[in-house]
């Protein structure tokens, strides 16, 4: 079966963008560095030119330069380093789209080699954003996917997470303060809100002076768009913190930690190009909802089937018991032209294998029920349902006919 490479790019989209993100974020980085040494060592070297500075001071300051500049070299090293490694992840990745473009069966085992390995993939991004990173990094491993699954980047999500759910705002204010530009790009508020969460902390602790300072410290550059938040805020000084009042005790409640975590996921999201909705649920979600027909069982059907109904009995997806639950409110398939297949085969039904019917509606191709039959031993002259266990004589099964 042929098929058109650009129908897989939209899995493939998020984890370029975020090579790309992180190759962003690096050279900001090493400007930041640069931008900030520069202007530290020209304002030294400068002040060193004025004669009224002692000669022993001015060797100390030749020496505290040297010592900056060995510290930049080393930072530079790392930070080229880190290149290196986002910019061999961005190639593989792009090779790895790139292989579709000599495959050109969806049947080949080449496309079901690049299916396996996408598959894997996704199910580590899974498992590495819901927090399972030791499987995630088991997986990896066996599946040689090191340099198609960024680590790094979900292991810092999870810890800054962890940290607020353990109230604590340090990390997420240096995340912040990373990704500023970006943040004021897409007009987040998660700053704002780790800082009056911080606010709120002073307020609890009594310490309303520290309070009054840290406001005036951090509010100042808010106050133009959330000039009427900030008063509400800033009112939490005049309240007793345990107060009930409704319009206060939003702030004051433990819960707005969860409520932090939550906005953090979001912009955590948003900044790195994520899909907000996993992509492994994406690419599942049409896979199921491309096979559902009205007849496909439900969960319970699927569960009160006899005991000894195989696996192999059943194979359709979306009639097994753990993706039934996913496809019940999923659609069903959009089909213009219906094919006819053997339940207990799956093969499509036709002169060679006529469908029969059992008494009870059941239908099979008539030569793979006799196979099965046969090779479970039921007594000649009888054939069993496989699905429900239940015996009929030969002579009571119907041909179907379709039209």
């Amino acid at each position: 079966m042929s098929f058109s490479p650009e129908q897989q790019f939209m899995l493939e989209k998020p984890g370029i963008l975020l090579s790309f993100e992180q190759l962003r974020l690096n050279f900001k980085q090493v400007l930041r560095q640069l931008e900030h040494e520069s202007h530290v060592m020209t304002s030294t070297l400068t002040a060193l030119l004025q004669e009224s500075i002692p000669i022993e001071n001015k060797v100390k300051q030749i020496d505290g330069l040297v010592l900056r500049t060995r510290n930049l070299k080393q930072k530079m090293t790392q930070l080229k380093e880190s290149e290196k490694i986002h910019i061999q992840r961005t190639r593989l990745r792009l090779q790895f789209i790139n292989t579709l473009s000599r495959i050109e069966d969806l049947d080949s085992p080449e496309f079901l080699d690049w299916s396996r390995t996408r598959l894997n993939r996704l199910i580590a991004d899974y498992m590495l954003a819901n927090g399972y990173h030791d499987s995630a990094i088991k997986l990896c491993k066996n599946s040689d996917l090191f340099e198609m699954v960024d680590i790094d980047v979900y292991k810092r999500y999870q810890k800054i997470l962890d940290s607020i759910l353990r109230h604590e705002l340090k990390e997420v204010l240096a995340w912040c303060a990373e990704h500023r530009s970006i943040l004021k790009k897409i007009n987040s508020t998660l700053e704002l809100e780790i800082r009056i969460q911080r606010f709120v902390e002073l307020i609890k602790s009594n310490k309303k002076v520290q309070a009054i300072n840290f406001a005036k410290t951090y509010f100042g550059n808010w106050t133009k768009v959330h000039a009427v938040r900030l008063q509400q805020v800033a009112a939490l000084l005049a309240i007793p913190y345990t107060t009930k009042a409704s319009r206060y005790n939003e702030y004051l409640s433990d819960n707005r930690w969860d409520f932090l975590a939550s906005l953090f996921s979001k912009t955590f999201t948003q900044v790195h190009s994520l899909s907000s909705v996993s992509i492994l649920h994406i690419a599942i979600a049409a896979g199921l909802s491309s096979l559902k027909t009205p007849s496909c069982c439900s969960y319970e059907a699927a569960h009160t089937s006899h005991s000894f109904q195989s696996s192999t009995i059943r194979q359709c997806p979306v009639c097994t018991p753990n993706l039934s639950v996913l496809a019940q409110s999923l659609p069903y398939a959009h089909v213009t032209q219906s094919v006819i297949v053997d339940s207990l085969t799956g093969a499509r039904l036709d002169s060679d294998n006529r469908p029969v019917a059992f008494p009870n509606g059941h239908v099979y191709g008539i030569k793979s029920l006799v196979a099965w039959n046969e090779a479970n031993g039921i007594q000649e002259g009888y054939l069993r349902d496989p699905f429900s266990g239940k015996e009929f004589a030969s002579e009571l099964l119907r041909k179907v006919y379709v039209v």
